[in-house]
């Protein structure tokens, strides 16, 4: 038996799951799934229903994205992705937790203003999204990475999701003049790695 991934090639969660397993050399086997008809197979396993969902070769089952990572990184993490003291760690917790319960609840709304029938409601989430890559851009300052001076899951995490608020509206968003973030995300998005797991696939 071996590791089969469900994913979605655009979607956030589904990339930085790939992103952890293809960086720990995970073997595992893509399904692409089409949202509007998912695999049963997966379905059944995941009844919830979204990506990413691993089916471990020994038959487990891990169906959030952060769980996955987590896994591929236990099996194999060589160049020191996870937290390495209490500090990373805490540092590490803070940040995904504020862009998963956060940031994306307001991103999904500035993703699809036309959800609002009040400009000013629409004019909530497009602040929510400048103040929190303002952060990033922020906290950026001092270092090339979220929370050290090395590549960690936290920015693996996070990326997928800045990618998505960029392109959104990148004309908008190049009127911020956020340097430091401009400089983290081109690391990213020109990576071997984030190129090597966005190659499309049947």
């Amino acid at each position: 038996m071996q590791n089969i991934l469900y994913s979605f090639r655009r979607c956030p969660y589904a990339m930085r799951a790939r992103m952890a397993l293809t960086y720990s050399n995970t073997d595992f086997t893509i399904i692409e799934i089409d949202l509007k008809n998912k695999p049963t197979e997966m379905i059944a396993m995941s009844p919830k229903g979204t990506v990413p969902v691993l089916q471990t070769a020994t038959g487990k089952v891990i169906d959030e994205s952060l769980d996955i990572m987590y896994w591929a990184l236990e099996n194999s993490d060589p160049a020191q992705w996870m937290p390495k003291n209490d500090l990373e760690k805490k540092l590490n917790d803070q940040l995904i937790y504020k862009n998963d319960n956060h940031f994306k609840y307001f991103l999904d709304k500035f993703k699809y203003p036309n959800k609002y029938t009040q400009e000013a409601e629409s004019l909530v989430p497009k602040q929510m999204v400048k103040n929190y890559l303002n952060n990033i851009n922020k906290i950026l300052n001092d270092k090339n990475f979220l929370i050290a001076e090395r590549i960690t899951i936290t920015d693996i995490a996070i990326f997928p999701f800045v990618r998505q608020a960029i392109n959104v509206n990148k004309i908008w968003f190049n009127t911020l003049s956020l340097d430091n973030l401009n400089r983290w995300f081109n690391y990213f998005s020109t990576s071997i790695l984030f190129n090597q797991v966005m190659r499309k696939i049947p």
